[in-house]
């Protein structure tokens, strides 16, 4: 994905994210290739989830998780910076719908099992979440996951910078299934189109014109 940070870019790329692990994944390794703007980035993100549809905002914290648990090798910027404005990004979204909700608890679910988050912060955003439940008290305890399985981890060239990127299946939707050649081929086009027309005439030609009928004309 090439180019380098500015507010204008950023906020395009959140304009075009979708929910699939392929997009949310490419613009992850994005952000952290450009982590040294994580407090600008942290900034915008939370102003366009208030600002997007209701539909879009578990997409942005699906962004959040891919950054925050993918950038950790790096740094504690993010994590530490998410930290700060998460609380505020789970009240905006209490008011969603059940199905958006139960995507976020999976997402406190998995910080605790992996203690991205102390215990105390997840708490404070769990009743951040349940602000949109009348007058429902907060869960006690969280329920942890028990999966312990391995991360694909999958290497790309962002701006001629090489960054190691960990497949994190309990971030995606199910029936989504990223695979790490799809982030490559994300990344790829993204930098230069490799599209080959002059093949695809030739593919056509010999499918109308088999070799044994040229070699007859």
């Amino acid at each position: 994905m090439a180019g380098g940070f500015t507010e204008s870019a950023f906020i395009k790329k959140l304009m075009e994210l979708n929910n699939s692990s392929q997009s949310i994944q490419t613009l992850s390794l994005w952000l952290i290739h450009h982590r040294k703007h994580y407090t600008s980035v942290v900034k915008i993100w939370l102003r366009e989830l208030v600002k997007a549809k209701d539909t879009k905002k578990l997409t942005f914290m699906y962004l959040a998780n891919d950054v925050i648990q993918n950038s950790r090798k790096k740094g504690p910027e993010y994590g530490n910076e998410f930290g700060t404005q998460l609380k505020k990004a789970f009240e905006n979204i209490s008011q969603c719908d059940e199905k958006t909700k139960n995507g976020l608890d999976r997402v406190l679910t998995i910080w605790q099992d992996r203690e991205i988050y102390s215990s105390v912060q997840i708490m404070e955003f769990k009743r951040a979440l349940l602000l949109g439940k009348d007058d429902q008290p907060p869960s006690k305890k969280i329920k942890i996951s028990d999966s312990k399985k391995k991360d694909k981890q999958v290497t790309v060239e962002v701006d001629g910078t090489l960054e190691t990127h960990v497949h994190l299946s309990p971030h995606t939707p199910p029936g989504d299934p990223p695979e790490p050649e799809e982030i490559i081929k994300a990344i790829q086009d993204l930098e230069m189109n490799i599209a080959s027309s002059d093949e695809k005439v030739r593919e056509k030609k010999l499918q109308i014109y088999p070799k044994s009928c040229l070699t007859c004309q």
